[in-house]
């Protein structure tokens, strides 16, 4: 409702039926973290977002990792590529950064 988006958007947004969502909100069916990783970037939330309040056994804080919004909808996508897929961009990725921390 903050986000001014209906149950259909986000489970547009997310792959499932509007059923599905329902049933996530309920908790009649659990959510994998792919797809609670999906719902964050529909949401344009943070994952801590959801785990707001739980602390660890040793009261420790969720600390929120930095990510940009392109890191998001990159995270989003992978989960839609084939196994051969993500190999070869996570190679092409490793190469990138290579070639920029590389001295010119």
């Amino acid at each position: 409702m903050t986000r001014k988006m209906t149950q259909t958007d986000l489970a547009d947004k997310i792959g499932v039926s509007f059923q599905q969502l329902q049933k996530y909100e309920r908790g009649a069916n659990r959510i994998s973290a792919s797809r609670l990783w999906r719902i964050a970037v529909a949401l344009e939330a943070p994952m801590t977002y959801f785990f707001e309040g739980i602390t660890t056994g040793s009261d420790a804080l969720i600390e929120q990792p930095i990510v940009t919004p392109w890191a998001n909808e990159l995270m989003a996508l992978e989960a839609d590529l084939p196994a051969s897929a993500r190999k070869l961009v996570l190679n092409m990725a490793r190469q990138l950064a290579e070639r920029e921390a590389a001295p010119a």
